[in-house]
C-alpha cells in the first residue's frame, strides 16, 4: 500500500468520525438519563410554585369538573413509564416516569361524547394539546415522579405530561390546568407554526438526518481526495492507483452533490413539517450556502473550462470551501442535538 492510499484512507477515517459519533450518541440515549443530568428547555424563567396552594383543575367539556390537590393526586392508582424525551432539533434523555394516566383523570371528570383535544395549561402560560384519543393511551402520563424521586423544578415540578412518541414541546410542565375542549386547539408553538401532530417517526428524527449528512461528507472526501490527484497543489494522494481517474472524479463528484442537494432537501421537507420554517438557526443557512457553493463549482468543472488555469483554481477554492461549510452543516447539526442556543436566530 503506498503513500498515497494510506493517506487518503486517514482522511476517510476523520471523516468517519460523525457517524462513529452518532453510534455513541445513540447508545447512550438507550440509557437511562441521570435526573441531574437531564435537560431542560421553557419559555420563560422556571415558575415558583407554593404545593400547599397548588391545585390541579379539569374542566370544560366534562359532566363533573374537578380540583385536585398534590395529596389526592398522589393517593390516586399510578403506572410507571420509561419513555425518552425528544427534543425537535435532537437533544434528548430518557427517564423513567411515574404518574396518573390522563385518561383515568378524564374518567373520574365524565368527558362529554362531542370532545376533541385535551388541553395542558402551564403555570408560565406555555400550553399544548393532544388528542382524546391520543390521552387514551395509558402511556400518556401526568407524571409527578422522575427516576424514583419527585419531578425537580426544572423538570416541571409538581406535574408535567408525558407523551411517549411525540416531541418534548407536547410534554407540557408545571401543568396547573387541563381543559377538555370540542375543537382541535393550537397551543404555543402549535399557533407559531410548529406542527400539530408531534409525533416523530424515522424520517424526522435528528439521528436518521445526521447519519444522512456524514455520509454524503464521507463521499464528499472522496470527491475531494480524487481531485487532488490531479491536482498541483499537493503530491499526497499523486500515487493513487489509476482507476481514480478523471472520469471517476467527475462521476463521483456528480454523486456528491446530488447526495447534498438530496440531503438537504430531505431535511428541509421533514423540518418545514415539524417547525414550518427553514432558517430559524444558522443550520439550514450554512446548509442552503453549501449547496450553492458545490453547485457553481460544479458548473466550473466542466472538461473544456478545466484547461484555463483560473478556471481550475475557482473550481477548487468553490468545492474546497462548500466542504469546509459542510464540515460547519454537520458540527452546528451535533452542538443543535446538545441544546447550544446561540445558533438560533430567535428564541425557541
Amino acid at each position: 500500500m503506498n503513500r498515497s492510499v494510506l493517506n487518503m484512507v486517514a482522511v476517510i477515517a476523520v471523516c468517519c468520525l460523525p457517524l462513529a459519533f452518532i453510534g455513541v450518541i445513540g447508545y447512550s440515549r438507550s440509557q437511562i438519563t441521570p435526573t441531574d443530568q437531564f435537560f431542560s428547555l421553557s419559555i420563560d424563567e422556571i415558575p415558583q410554585l407554593n404545593i400547599s396552594d397548588w391545585t390541579l383543575l379539569v374542566d370544560g367539556q366534562v359532566d363533573s369538573p374537578l380540583n385536585l390537590t398534590y395529596s389526592e393526586l398522589l393517593a390516586l392508582p399510578s403506572r410507571t413509564v420509561v419513555a425518552t424525551l425528544q427534543c425537535v432539533e435532537g437533544i434528548a434523555g430518557m427517564a423513567v416516569w411515574r404518574g396518573i394516566p390522563v385518561s383515568d383523570i378524564l374518567a373520574m371528570a365524565d368527558v362529554n361524547l362531542n370532545a376533541v383535544d385535551v388541553v395542558f395549561y402551564a403555570a408560565d402560560s406555555f400550553s399544548s394539546s393532544l388528542t382524546l384519543h391520543e390521552v387514551s393511551s395509558q402511556d400518556v402520563l401526568l407524571a409527578y415522579e422522575m427516576n424514583g424521586e419527585p419531578l425537580p423544578p426544572e423538570q416541571g415540578y409538581p406535574l408535567r405530561v408525558v407523551a411517549p412518541g411525540h416531541f418534548g414541546y407536547k410534554w407540557v410542565k408545571w401543568v396547573v390546568h387541563v381543559e377538555v375542549v370540542d375543537y382541535d386547539y393550537l397551543g404555543f408553538w402549535e399557533s407559531r407554526g410548529w406542527a400539530d401532530n408531534a409525533r416523530y417517526s424515522i424520517f424526522s428524527h435528528w439521528s436518521l438526518h445526521a447519519v444522512l449528512f456524514s455520509a454524503s461528507f464521507i463521499l464528499g472526501a472522496l470527491a475531494l481526495i480524487t481531485g487532488l490527484k490531479f491536482s498541483r497543489r499537493t503530491d499526497a494522494f499523486r500515487e493513487l492507483p489509476s482507476w481514480f481517474s478523471s472520469k471517476f472524479h467527475q462521476g463521483l463528484s456528480i454523486i456528491y452533490i446530488g447526495s447534498v442537494v438530496a440531503v438537504f432537501i430531505f431535511w428541509a421537507i421533514q423540518t418545514l413539517l415539524i417547525r414550518g420554517a427553514l432558517f430559524y438557526t444558522i443550520h439550514g443557512v450554512v446548509g442552503l450556502i453549501v449547496i450553492l457553493l458545490h453547485i457553481i463549482g460544479g458548473l466550473t468543472g466542466r472538461t473544456r473550462t478545466m484547461r484555463n488555469p483560473r478556471r481550475r483554481s475557482l473550481h477548487f477554492y468553490l468545492h474546497f470551501a462548500g466542504y469546509v461549510a459542510y464540515m460547519w452543516v454537520i458540527t452546528i447539526g451535533f452542538a443543535l442535538a446538545f441544546g447550544v442556543p446561540m445558533l438560533y436566530f430567535y428564541s425557541v
